[in-house]
């Protein structure tokens, strides 16, 4: 159910302003701020305005957790304008499957994320026009939630959050928690099914809960990994319902790596899903 009590968001333009003006002070009297100091504001401040540095959106809604999603082009995404490109890579051919599809025609159908037959609580579609994408609204509310630029990028900002595997077994209050279970094999990604829940994420020690595919290769401060699935994670996205979200990694979380489109990484061709916007229905 779509909350009703949401604030009406601003148009992109007036956000893309707001952000060249915002100061530490203001940032310092929201509610949930951790930022450190200053410098570490002027960071998180210069980073979103670099995300947004040369977009043109003409169409953005919210889904029902108040979270805003702007129709960028696709060619505007940050990974394309700083790699220079004009149009995203082609995927690979996968050996034995020329058409792409990884998902056999007998396995189930599931829905796309958001309908343009409908709109959210400000009578915006919810959808994106043709060669666009929605991109998640990264603002300074979000990132004041953390110490700094580094703890936001970071997979935890209790920690590096490595590969079960790739760990040492830990022990506490704040230990990882997990169940996994693994395959080698040579691969150019994959696909799988994962039920959807909504566990309770709440106290200091606790971050966040998760199902999701990890994608590994290389070892040591070589280790890359890709990681996909559904998260629910309240420092972040405000909310504690379960999100879509990437994760990636090329140096074994040492100083790369960010979630979904918050940094110049992935590239999103596929208009019907909301990288970080939330799913339903729930198992």
């Amino acid at each position: 159910m779509a909350d009703t009590t949401l604030r009406p968001f601003a148009p992109f333009r007036d956000f893309v302003n707001s952000i060249n003006v915002a100061t530490h002070d203001g940032a310092r009297a929201m509610a949930a701020s951790k930022v450190a100091n200053a410098d570490n504001f002027e960071a998180m401040r210069q980073h979103i305005a670099g995300l947004y540095e040369g977009v043109e959106v003409t169409h953005s809604f919210a889904d029902a957790n108040g979270q805003v999603f702007d129709c960028v082009p696709i060619e505007h995404q940050p990974a394309l304008r700083r790699a220079g490109l004009r149009a995203a890579p082609v995927p690979p051919i996968v050996p034995g499957n020329p058409s792409g599809n990884l998902v056999a025609d007998h396995e189930p159908h599931v829905d796309a994320q958001i309908n343009p037959k409908t709109k959210d609580v400000f009578g915006n579609t919810t959808s994106c026009p043709p060669g666009t994408i929605p991109m998640r609204r990264i603002t300074l509310e979000e990132l004041s939630r953390f110490e700094s630029l580094d703890h936001f990028f970071r997979k935890s900002p209790l920690g590096r959050g490595r590969h079960p595997r790739l760990s040492a077994p830990q022990t506490g209050a704040l230990a990882h928690k997990y169940a996994h279970a693994y395959q080698v094999v040579p691969n150019l990604g994959g696909h799988n099914f994962l039920n959807v829940w909504q566990p309770s994420v709440v106290g200091p020690d606790q971050v966040f809960s998760l199902a999701q595919h990890w994608y590994a290769g290389g070892s040591g401060s070589n280790l890359q990994t890709v990681e996909v699935g559904w998260q629910v994670y309240p420092q972040k996205y405000g909310t504690s319902q379960p999100v879509l979200f990437i994760y990636w990694t090329a140096d074994d979380y040492t100083s790369t790596g960010c979630y979904n489109l918050d940094c110049h990484a992935f590239v999103q061709t596929n208009p019907s899903w909301t990288i970080g916007g939330a799913l339903s229905p729930v198992s």
